[in-house]
């Protein structure tokens, strides 16, 4: 998983024109500690899922599954290989079978997150326009009875569990982490499903992580005089603001 955040700092620096109490003598160097209140903290986590692993869930699932096409026809087809690949922003499903009915037949979807971002879907699934031609050749109305068996199968197969993934994750996430003198106490309590996408080589889900995160860390604040010019254009020792 990729995860992806945003900082911003904004430092601000004035110099007084003006001499008030100056000194020429040095300001002390402090080394101390520095500890920042909770903050509501987001992190973006992007959940790759590769078709590799989707065609060998779809593979495990559907491979020798035999489809019975009803009463009417009395056609049998047994499902001998599924694979899945992007296609025009969507997953692309071919099913190879044999038995009454030999040849491929491709299913497009576009990718969803459902039940709270915890499974990725093909929730529009649909056979693909070549297909129904191809099964009205054989018989009219054809492609609407292997629709109606396959169709289910396909889309229950295609179906991904990350709910393990976003556990595992929000573990790491949360606790301490260390950098330096730097400490960063984290605590994950949420998680929303954000978007589901097509690569070229994987699924994708954009997963939104809530929570709170403490920062502490020890700060060098090396204060000097600075100089600057007077009203009479005369050097003059002012001050910083910090």
């Amino acid at each position: 998983a990729v995860l992806t955040g945003w900082a911003k700092e904004h430092p601000a620096t004035a110099i007084e024109n003006v001499c008030r109490n100056a000194t020429s003598s040095p300001v002390r160097v402090r080394l101390g500690t520095v500890a920042s209140g909770e903050q509501t903290h987001k992190i973006l986590a992007k959940i790759p899922v590769p078709y590799s692993s989707l065609t060998a869930a779809l593979q495990d699932k559907l491979f020798h599954s035999e489809v019975s096409l009803g009463k009417l026809f009395g056609d049998k087809l047994v499902i001998e290989k599924a694979s899945a690949t992007h296609s025009m922003d969507k997953a692309l499903i071919a099913i190879q079978t044999s038995g009454d009915l030999n040849g491929t037949i491709y299913y497009s979807g576009t990718p969803q997150l459902e039940g709270g971002g915890t499974l990725l879907t093909l929730g529009d699934i649909q056979m693909d326009t070549e297909s129904k031609k191809m099964l009205d050749s054989v018989k009219v109305g054809y492609w609407q009875l292997v629709d109606n068996e396959l169709k289910p199968r396909v889309q229950t197969a295609a179906k991904v569990d990350i709910s393990e993934y976003l556990v595992s994750m929000r573990k790491a996430m949360s606790g301490q982490h260390k950098k330096g003198d730097l400490t960063i106490e984290m605590n994950m309590t949420r998680q929303q499903g954000q978007r589901a996408y097509s690569t070229p080589n994987a699924l994708v889900a954009d997963i939104l992580f809530e929570g709170t995160a403490r920062a502490m860390g020890r700060l060098n604040v090396d204060m000097a005089p600075v100089q600057s010019m007077s009203p009479e254009g005369k050097p003059a020792i002012g001050t910083v603001n910090r």
